[in-house]
């Protein structure tokens, strides 16, 4: 598996080929994938780091939620007892992902991987 991390428009956007499978977590290209893939436990951010992001960025918190009534962003934990976490987005409808993905492409991000998913 090969993974490589970089930041575009300010937002962590983790690529992980896998299986001759590009997979995408994060944003930066316009679209959001029908399903993230999270980099390996070991290239994740601790979790208190991903609180911490989220405290840092309030407005793109606000933004987010603001979008609909079935977002949520959180700072999430990962990989069991390994302390890890990111940013998880969760969302109701398409037009929520569809505004999500705005955003997220508008915005200077959090700086640490995002999860983005349907409810």
């Amino acid at each position: 598996m090969i993974s490589a991390e970089r930041t575009v428009g300010g937002l962590a956007a983790v690529v992980v080929l896998a299986g001759g499978a590009l997979l995408m977590s994060g944003a930066g290209n316009g679209l959001l994938p029908a399903r993230s893939t999270l980099p390996p436990c070991e290239q994740q951010p601790s979790y208190a780091d991903a609180q911490r992001a989220l405290g840092q960025h309030p407005d793109d918190v606000r933004a987010l939620r603001a979008v609909g009534s079935g977002v949520d962003v959180a700072a999430t934990r990962t990989c069991g007892a390994a302390a890890r976490g990111v940013i998880t987005v969760r969302y109701g409808t398409d037009e929520e992902k569809a505004a999500i993905e705005r955003v997220v492409n508008t915005h200077d991000g959090f700086g640490v991987p995002i999860d983005v998913a349907r409810r």
